[in-house]
């Protein structure tokens, strides 16, 4: 893989982040992110993220309501500094695991310079 290089020049829109815990992130920058340079692709295991399910802020009508293609589409996992988590893909999560699927597609970011692109400093 390349060395990171920053690639934002245009703006990301003030509701596109996720918060949880005290850290906040871009998920508009990490969506550019993945989609400029190479990612490993995973799986996460549904039944460990269940448990948040009513801890993250989900829609459960519009996660239940979600297209075929919208499902496949993998989530987003940020690894920092061990912290790790999902900073996209609940509804996502929510609807594969209540048709009862066991695991979802993710990318993961890991790389210190990436988080530190995507992530929100107070």
């Amino acid at each position: 893989m390349n060395r990171y290089q920053p690639i934002f020049t245009e703006e990301v829109l003030p509701g596109d982040t996720f918060r949880i815990m005290r850290k906040r992130y871009h998920v508009g920058k990490a969506d550019k992110i993945i989609k400029y340079s190479e990612h490993r692709l995973a799986k996460i295991d549904l039944g460990k993220l269940s448990g948040w399910f009513d801890r993250v802020k989900i829609n459960k009508d519009y996660a239940l309501n979600l297209t075929d293609e919208e499902k496949t589409v993998p989530g987003i996992f940020v690894k920092d500094s061990g912290f790790n988590f999902l900073i996209d893909g609940w509804h996502r999560a929510y609807n594969l695991h209540h048709i009862g699927l066991e695991t979802m597609s993710i990318f993961i970011i890991d790389d210190p310079a990436e988080v530190g692109e995507i992530r929100i400093e107070k």
